[in-house]
């Protein structure tokens, strides 16, 4: 590249990065109300952190289901959780939704509501989106003991829970059966269908055992 193509091209960049910002420095000024040269691109995500609550009717409302959290990790103490007692009341099932997979504090206070329901209101099954025959691995070692938890949760077949706070849980899981009885031991489901070759495997397995000879 010659010298004078190199100073053209340097130019040519130059100027479309600067049309590239005035052009949207000027959207942002007629369509979204911000200072010309004042916010920066990014406030187009986060403006929304900058609106305040000023109904005084919504925020009481919103109040009545606001319930302080202490810890997301401590299972030695679960007075921040006793609101749940009436709110799961008789129901058979409880669900615990998060905002992103994979995020450690989520996971870590399924851990903890999941320990208290156990504790409180006798729940006896943790199901979650996952492969259900690959997941049968995670409920052997959790009832039995049966295999290697590690390897049976990263064969699970949905490589977003393959992390260190699931298998707290499982550990947790396995820990609290040692002593029980069958009928009061925790059970670990997944109830999808992420992949063939596990439920292949697993039906084969099964019908070994109890198809007629």
């Amino acid at each position: 590249m010659t010298p004078k193509l190199k100073r053209r091209l340097i130019r040519t960049l130059a100027t479309v990065t600067l049309i590239l910002f005035l052009s949207l420095r000027i959207f942002a000024a007629l369509v979204l109300n911000e200072p010309f040269l004042g916010d920066t691109i990014s406030s187009w995500y986060d403006g929304e952190h900058k609106k305040e609550l000023t109904d005084p009717g919504l925020v009481s409302e919103l109040n009545k289901y606001s319930f302080p959290i202490q810890s997301a990790n401590d299972l030695t103490q679960y007075t921040d959780l006793q609101f749940l007692d009436s709110v799961v009341g008789r129901k058979e099932v409880v669900g615990m939704g998060e905002a992103t997979h994979g995020t450690r504090e989520f996971f870590q206070m399924k851990h903890r509501m999941f320990s208290y329901l156990v504790s409180r209101h006798h729940y006896r099954v943790f199901a979650i989106e996952a492969d259900f025959a690959a997941c049968q691995q995670i409920n052997d070692y959790v009832t039995k003991g049966i295999g290697d938890p590690r390897q049976a949760l990263a064969e699970n077949g949905y490589s977003v829970w393959n992390t260190a706070e699931l298998m707290d849980l499982i550990s947790w899981m396995r820990n609290y059966n040692k002593d029980k009885a069958d009928s009061l031991t925790l059970r670990f489901w997944g109830y999808d269908m992420q992949q063939a070759e596990p439920a292949y495997r697993f039906l084969v397995n099964y019908f070994s055992k109890t198809a007629l000879k």
